[in-house]
């Protein structure tokens, strides 16, 4: 509710700060939600074109130079994983940097978008097949094969050691 409040209050005074600017030259007190106290940079990054068009759909008007910094900081942020002291306070950086057509009625439901949105999408890692393909089956099988015809070669005929006298087939003899 708090936030609801300060951004209703941030939206009025969105709109006499704009006056200020037209109407006057004296010196004034610079906000971050507007682009004559801070102008937007020559280049914007992609990131944040993608997060705006996103971003815009909770009825944003406009965003300063101050909003593109405070979402490449958050985006980094996120990205090494920092402590959400800073993800909390970039976060209300990056509102309070955005001017509202219609102020958002729960600021918990935009931050938790915004992270939603924001964060890194883990790829599951990929892992290897483990399994043998048909041909590599046959070629694992050749070789074991070839190496027991070689292993065999070395072998001794063992059969011969203890002679066995072959069955004759006797009628009360018991093969």
């Amino acid at each position: 509710q708090y936030f609801r409040k300060e951004l209703v209050n941030q939206y009025n005074g969105a709109q006499r700060h704009l006056q200020q600017h037209q109407n006057s030259s004296k010196s004034i007190i610079r906000e971050e939600y507007c682009c004559a106290c801070y102008p937007l940079p020559l280049v914007i990054p992609e990131s944040f074109k993608q997060f705006w068009n996103w971003y815009s759909s909770y009825h944003t008007s406009s965003y300063s130079g101050k909003t593109i910094q405070y979402l490449v900081e958050l985006i980094d942020t996120l990205n090494n994983n920092s402590d959400t002291t800073t993800v909390e306070i970039l976060i209300q950086r990056i509102i309070f940097s955005t001017v509202f057509e219609r102020v958002p009625a729960d600021y918990n439901q935009l931050r938790d978008s915004i992270i939603k949105h924001l964060t890194p999408k883990r790829k599951p890692k990929k892992t290897d097949n483990m399994a043998m393909s048909d041909v590599q089956l046959k070629e694992l099988l050749k070789g074991i094969t070839a190496g027991f015809k070689e292993a065999a070669k070395e072998m001794s005929n063992e059969a011969n050691l203890i002679p066995i006298e072959t069955f004759a087939g006797k009628i009360n003899e018991d093969p």
